[in-house]
């Protein structure tokens, strides 16, 4: 008879677990899964999820997207968290060229946009898009997550946009 009393205590304790978690708002996802978001676009991550300092993550290799002689234009992604969880998606851009720069930020948007359908179930907006294309820093709710790009001058005229999902 006491078992029976147990169980609906062990359920309500998950469920009040469950339901912290949820709110607790922010992107999570199971490394296992969260690592092959954008393998079928071509950025594989490699190496398994792993840890790197005070985080684990998995990365792909940078792939070029336009070439600018012996400079390229070319996009990684990785997922980064804890031993459990991925809470942090990135795409980054890096842009060492001046050769079809817009084409490169079109890239990132086709990038992107995957991104957001595999780990968030929703489209990209216009303004996101907007800003992407325009190398507009700024940051945007999606779901219960948050959305950012960031601009990082690394060597005038190179820079580095960084779309993160977290």
């Amino acid at each position: 008879m006491r078992n029976l009393y147990l169980n609906p205590i062990l359920l309500a304790a998950l469920i009040m677990i469950f339901v912290q978690d949820a709110w607790a708002g922010g992107f999570r996802a199971v490394p296992a899964v969260a690592c092959d978001f954008m393998a079928e676009q071509g950025l594989r991550t490699r190496g398994g999820y792993r840890a790197g300092g005070d985080t684990h993550g998995c990365t792909s290799q940078r792939r070029n997207l336009i070439s600018g002689g012996h400079l390229n234009n070319s996009i990684r992604f990785l997922a980064q968290g804890d031993a459990e969880k991925v809470t942090r998606l990135a795409l980054e851009l890096q842009v060492n060229s001046r050769t079809g720069v817009q084409r490169t930020h079109r890239h990132l948007v086709e990038y992107a946009r995957s991104l957001m359908m595999n780990a968030l179930g929703i489209g990209m907006s216009e303004e996101i898009e907007a800003a992407i294309l325009s190398a507009i820093t700024g940051s945007w709710e999606a779901g219960d997550s948050q959305v950012t790009l960031e601009r990082i001058v690394l060597n005038a005229p190179a820079y580095e946009l960084r779309f993160r999902i977290q």
